[in-house]
């Protein structure tokens, strides 16, 4: 297991919008068959390259061990990097924390 913990980022419209589902599904999942997610070290980097424009977000904490689907760690070809992606709904359970956070629209993300 390469990460015990990561992290997916989501509107906060998008994780609303699922509180009463039995699992999260990102918002481009039907297209890309998979949820992008991150490690701690991609974290800021992620929202600050996809989520600059938002205002508020939720960055979801999954605990890898609690998943019931599939989870690899994919090589991105423009960054040179590995990222983690989940193969199907990510199981409520996994999901151990949901963290909400606000900026100005010309703010940096620190998460």
């Amino acid at each position: 297991m390469k990460h015990p913990i990561i992290y997916h980022i989501v509107s906060k419209a998008q994780w609303e919008a699922q509180q009463d589902a039995l699992s999260y599904y990102a918002e481009h999942f039907e297209k890309e068959q998979f949820i992008h997610a991150s490690t701690g070290s991609q974290l800021n980097a992620t929202a600050n390259r996809y989520y600059q424009q938002e205002t508020s977000i939720y960055v979801l904490h999954i605990d890898t061990t609690l998943l019931t689907v599939a989870l690899k760690y994919e090589r991105s070809a423009s960054l040179q990097e590995d990222f983690p992606h989940i193969y199907g709904g990510i199981n409520k359970e996994a999901i151990i924390k949901a963290v909400p956070y606000t900026k100005l629209i010309l703010e940096t993300w620190t998460l």
